[in-house]
């Protein structure tokens, strides 16, 4: 099954970087699904974020009173599901983040298949929507006043000997975020082990740019991993921890692998629309976290999100060969957060 959960940042004044989260679907207390990782992520004040993943579990073992009441419930159209949702976070007030709390969500989701149930098989790629909210939310509250009243108090000092200096730095050379360019891609094979289960395999080359004259830029962690259709088709690749001087370009060439990746029927036929037509449009997304330095000093933990489009021709089907390199040069879009 594929769900669509989305996450508001309540918060005038906090940011919330996501690190990790794993949504999991459960039936009476009972696992049904496999984690599905979502990627880490950056909610700023007031916003929304959205995730779409894809559960999946393949012969998962339950017991046998639960199945009997899976049973009944498919029988009468109505399968009363909890989207279950576990990660961890951290707070941000302006370039500072602090705190390490655990997250967990309860999202309950009351589907009704109605009379779409045929004994214990419905129709496939049906969309039921809902409009449920998160049934609880454990997590550390955000800070307090009194708990902000000593942070403030702890880093005045240092703020203003620091801060101002950094500011009127900052005031004569403005950070411009870095630029990505997708450069080529190499598809060495895409099929299907069956309807839903895809595997691929790709090498895709990359550049970034410092395009600051006075201020370098210290890449401190970023993953890079290929989207179709807005479901994530291959494992995050690690890049190397980097760091850009002024105006230097850095290139990486990160192998892109996914094996019997489960993705919902509605993209797969997309999909295989696509390769029979000779194109493939891919999303080449890479997120992570930077540093701008200044001097001798690491200023700041901002959130980065490059989204670089990959148009591939891969011309006849029939006659596609594999391991062949398409170029191509495509700009792609940064945010820094």
């Amino acid at each position: 099954m594929q769900v669509t959960l989305s996450a508001k940042n309540p918060n005038i004044n906090y940011g919330i970087f996501i690190e990790k989260l794993e949504a999991r679907a459960f039936y009476q207390n009972q696992q049904i699904t496999v984690a599905a990782e979502l990627p880490a992520n950056y909610v700023s004040p007031k916003t929304v974020n959205v995730w779409p993943p894809f559960l999946y579990g393949n012969d998962v073992l339950i017991p046998p009173h639960e199945a009997a009441n899976l049973m009944v419930d498919l029988n009468a159209g109505n399968l009363p599901l909890e989207i279950k949702v576990d990660g961890s976070l951290e707070w941000k007030i302006s370039s500072f983040t602090f705190g390490k709390y655990r997250l967990m969500v309860n999202c309950l989701a009351d589907i009704p298949l109605g009379s779409k149930v045929n004994g214990t098989n419905f129709e496939s790629g049906v969309k039921y929507e809902l409009d449920q909210p998160f049934m609880d939310s454990t997590k550390n509250d955000a800070p307090d006043g009194k708990t902000k009243g000593r942070f403030c108090l702890l880093a005045s000092g240092a703020l203003i000997f620091v801060g101002i200096a950094i500011l009127l730095y900052l005031t004569q050379f403005q950070p411009h975020k870095p630029q990505f360019i997708i450069q080529d891609a190499t598809v060495y094979g895409l099929n299907f082990s069956n309807p839903n289960l895809l595997t691929c395999s790709m090498q895709v080359t990359l550049s970034t740019r410092n395009p600051n004259a006075h201020i370098g830029i210290y890449y401190e962690k970023l993953d890079v991993h290929a989207i179709y259709q807005h479901q994530q088709i291959t494992l995050a690749t690690a890049l190397p921890r980097t760091y850009l001087d002024h105006e230097e370009v850095s290139v990486w060439s990160p192998v892109l692998y996914g094996k019997d990746v489960a993705i919902s029927p509605l993209v797969a036929a997309g999909l295989m629309e696509d390769l029979q037509s000779g194109w493939l449009s891919l999303d080449i997304k890479v997120y992570g976290r930077l540093k701008w330095k200044l001097g001798s000093s690491m200023i700041g933990k901002y959130q980065l999100i490059a989204n670089c489009p990959a148009y591939i021709p891969l011309g006849n089907p029939s006659k596609m060969e594999s391991a062949v390199k398409y170029e191509f040069v495509h700009l792609c879009k940064v945010k820094v957060e």
